[in-house]
């Protein structure tokens, strides 16, 4: 006899359904972070765009190391450039535009708030080379020569005069003088302007032919004193060392002595000998 038990049936599950309102509350927290991270970005565009506008708006300045006094206000290399180049360069045109300037040994252009800032290291004028027709050309420490239009009395005044160099041609601001020697003198009187005013130092003369192996020059001052140097590079330290130690004890050369360099030995020795020839008592 077949059975008559029914089989059980499966329980049905109930799914969830999801409706138009469910869903937008599950979507309501992504919408929500979207519109915040729209407003920031929409934000941030803003204001650089405020920013550049105003920016775009500023007049752009160039600031530059102080110019030294031995250079007038028409030598001063920022006035090369023109506000029109400013609203339209870079920091690395600006940089070869202000180092074309004679009076710019090196300079450094960056960025700054107010536009741009050039650092720059100026040519000094050491030399005044006589020239043969009567003009003097000015030259910095590496024999340079520098823009004599533009050249300040002070900065005139200031030079040691130089005297026997090989005069072809009278040399453009920018240009390297001719003769080989002076950027070696240059080089010297550099180190001897820290003894110019208590030896009333005034004239560095070129002794030698501009084509010998060596440079021999002697150094006369105001009182008609001389100092023979000599040599050019051999014992400079030496003798530059005797000459402010006799500085410090006071000594100075009177009318027509002689200080004989070449025959130094010591810092604290010298060959003083009057004009004639005569040789008279070593240093106090």
């Amino acid at each position: 006899m077949a059975s008559t038990k029914k089989k059980p049936t499966a329980k049905k599950v109930d799914r969830p359904r999801w409706s138009f309102s469910a869903i937008r509350r599950a979507l309501k927290p992504l919408v929500y972070l979207i519109g915040v991270a729209g407003l920031v970005v929409g934000i941030s565009t803003a204001r650089q765009s405020l920013r550049a506008h105003v920016d775009s708006q500023r007049p752009i300045a160039l600031e530059t190391t102080r110019l030294p006094d031995w250079i007038a206000d028409d030598g001063s290399p920022a006035k090369r450039i023109s506000s029109t180049d400013l609203s339209t360069t870079s920091a690395q045109k600006l940089t070869e535009q202000i180092a074309s300037s004679p009076w710019v040994r090196e300079v450094k252009v960056r960025r700054s708030k107010r536009g741009y800032f050039a650092e720059i290291d100026y040519r000094a004028p050491m030399l005044a080379v006589a020239w043969g027709d009567g003009r003097y050309c000015f030259a910095d420490r590496d024999a340079m020569a520098l823009d004599v239009e533009t050249l300040t009395a002070r900065g005139g005044i200031g030079c040691l005069v130089v005297k026997g160099a090989q005069a072809v041609g009278f040399p453009s601001a920018g240009q390297p003088l001719s003769d080989r020697r002076l950027s070696d003198v240059g080089h010297l009187a550099e180190k001897l302007l820290r003894v110019r005013e208590p030896l009333n130092l005034e004239t560095i003369h070129l002794t030698s032919d501009p084509k010998a192996r060596f440079v021999r020059l002697e150094i006369l001052t105001r009182s008609e004193g001389r100092i023979l140097w000599g040599d050019l590079g051999k014992n400079d330290e030496k003798k530059l060392a005797m000459l402010v130690e006799r500085t410090r004890l006071g000594a100075n050369l009177g009318r027509g002595e002689i200080w004989d360099l070449e025959k130094l030995s010591t810092p604290n020795e010298v060959i003083s000998r009057s004009a004639s020839p005569v040789v008279s008592s070593a240093s106090p």
